[in-house]
């Protein structure tokens, strides 16, 4: 009986260490794609596909410390940021998982063009998502950005 306990316990263990990373590897690569598709969407101005891509009750703190609650919120000041004429390139270079099934993603972002006022605008920073799945989606649940 002993024997089959270990065994059981021996079993359960191997298999957590070959999911595991099959499960990491896979959220990396399917936030790497809602990168794309975020950053496809910011440079297109679609803040309401925007809207869509963080959760109902997402907190979104931006480099300059404002805090915005809600996606619909959040589509708004995307909004207002496509008054002026800019593009963002993002980079993806971290995806951790939990075991409650969320990944935290952390890159890199350089927002570039011109204010609606004429003036340059170069911002770069770097940002730190908590994404989670809702109906199989990927939806930004937290979203930090930090000044460069």
């Amino acid at each position: 009986m002993k024997k089959s306990i270990k065994f059981g316990l021996l079993v359960t263990l191997a298999v957590a260490a070959f999911i595991n990373p099959l499960k990491a590897q896979e959220a990396t690569k399917e936030l790497a794609a809602f990168t794309q598709k975020f950053q496809d969407a910011y440079n297109k101005k679609d803040d309401k596909a925007l809207k869509e891509m963080y959760t109902k009750d997402a907190i979104r703190t931006t480099s300059d410390k404002k805090t915005i609650i809600g996606n619909e919120a959040i589509g708004a000041q995307f909004a207002e940021y496509f008054k002026d004429d800019i593009t963002i390139e993002i980079k993806q270079t971290k995806v951790v998982t939990a075991t409650d099934g969320t990944a935290t993603a952390t890159g890199t972002y350089h927002v570039t063009g011109t204010s609606k006022t004429g003036e340059k605008i170069d911002r770069q920073g770097g940002y730190n998502n908590k994404a989670v799945k809702v109906k199989g989606q990927w939806k930004i649940s937290k979203n930090v950005l930090t000044a460069l």
